[in-house]
């Protein structure tokens, strides 16, 4: 205002503050939209300096400081465990058209920028995904009743234990990229071997990736051979008995070798016993034999 005609100079003082930019980076789990912690992430500017560095936490993360006009591009150098890394993001500040409000976020899609609704930058990391599959050699079907183990190839540690069902077994959001894994069958279902553990290493992407085992079943071929004719002797009845006495199958011998496939547990001992002789022959002595665990046909001679 005007001072009067007797102040020749008037002087004023004004200060002016500016603030600094202040952008908002979230990483965040795909599948709840919520802050995932413990993934890797760096900021660098368009000559490749890294401005920041952090490991995501339970809030987002803040830089402030950031130049208006300038392209930065946020990175994920290694992503927490059980998610996949993410593509990084290109996005740049700009003035904002109200005077009052703070810079806007804007993010790069395809060759243009295009504003970000929540003004900040969001990372969003999608899940390692595993689908274990137990199947039997014979019709390539699930097999229920294996029991499976996944440890990890370096320290062994335990990281899933089920007994297989009728659907393959899917697990999300566990196994780290690049680990190496072990997928064993600790117990086989009865009538099959056990099958040769397999190794996995998990891949840095978001689809269903397969470990697949299969079971192959215990086969054992009975021959039963005259003393006389050195040949193939039918009409002997047998009963084959566990190592608990329990009756586990039977059948009668023909003119060529019984095939017993499926039945017989590996490691297992069991008794055949010839209940009755075929005409003009004695009753051979009993015969135990302990199954191995082998897809292999396992013969026996008596």
């Amino acid at each position: 205002e005007y001072q009067g005609s007797g102040t020749s100079v008037a002087e004023y003082a004004f200060t002016f503050e500016d603030e600094q930019t202040t952008v908002e980076l979230s990483k965040a789990d795909l599948t709840d939209k919520k802050e995932l912690p413990g993934a890797s992430l760096k900021v660098t500017d368009e000559d490749g300096n890294t401005v920041d560095e952090w490991v995501s936490k339970e809030e987002a993360h803040i830089i402030k400081g950031l130049i208006v006009g300038k392209k930065y591009k946020m990175t994920e150098t290694k992503p927490a465990d059980g998610f996949v890394t993410a593509n990084d993001i290109t996005f740049k500040l700009v003035e904002s058209d109200d005077e009052n409000a703070k810079t806007r976020v804007l993010i790069k899609n395809g060759d243009s920028f295009t504003e970000n609704v929540d003004n900040q930058v969001t990372m969003y990391d999608d899940t390692t995904k595993i689908e274990f599959s137990k199947t039997d050699i014979t019709n390539g079907k699930e097999l229920p009743g294996c029991h499976m183990q996944v440890t990890e190839k370096d320290t062994g540690k335990v990281m899933d234990e089920w007994v297989s069902s009728r659907q393959s077994h899917m697990i999300e959001g566990k196994y780290a990229v690049g680990k190496t894994y072990v997928l064993t069958e600790t117990k086989p279902r009865d009538g099959y071997a056990t099958a040769t553990s397999i190794e996995f290493t998990v891949a840095d992407d978001g689809k269903v990736q397969k470990a697949k085992m299969v079971d192959d079943t215990i086969k054992v071929e009975f021959n039963k051979i005259a003393s006389d004719t050195k040949k193939q002797l039918g009409g002997a009845k047998y009963k084959v008995y566990d190592s608990k006495g329990k009756k586990v199958y039977e059948f009668t011998t023909g003119k060529k070798a019984e095939f017993i496939e499926g039945i017989f547990k590996a490691g297992e001992t069991y008794t055949f016993k010839e209940v009755d002789a075929p005409e003009h022959y004695k009753v051979a002595k009993d015969k135990k034999i302990r199954i191995k665990d082998t897809g292999k046909v396992q013969k026996l001679i008596i």
